[in-house]
């Protein structure tokens, strides 16, 4: 987890997601993070990938407001299947969710040429 004293809005999120979605996605997050130390800790039995968010409060007064990615390593939610858990996204399909916390999360486009922050 990552805190920063600085004011945060939409355009700062994005670019700061931005970055940390290419480390999601980068071998150094997938060896040394994944496999040197969270299954490690956690992967006692069998190897189920976590899924990931970068979340940021662009307004903390009420009502707050929220700035969420979302990203799963897997295609479905639904792993109880050997056929289902061998679907891999691999953390390349993200969601955003702005405003309050119970929106719904919209799927971003691969290229996320949709966003304006660069």
């Amino acid at each position: 987890m990552f805190n920063t004293r600085q004011k945060m809005d939409e355009t700062k999120a994005i670019r700061i997601f931005r970055k940390t979605k290419e480390f999601f996605l980068s071998d150094v997050f997938q060896k040394e993070v994944m496999e040197e130390i969270f299954f490690k800790k956690y992967g006692k039995k069998e190897k189920i990938y976590p899924d990931v968010s970068v979340s940021f409060i662009l307004k903390a007064e009420k009502p707050t407001l929220y700035c969420r990615f979302h990203s799963s390593y897997y295609a479905t939610s639904d792993l109880s299947s050997e056929k289902s858990s061998s679907e891999i996204d691999g953390y390349r399909t993200w969601y955003y969710r702005y405003g309050q916390w119970n929106e719904p999360l919209i799927e971003l486009p691969l290229d996320e040429s949709s966003t304006d922050a660069d």
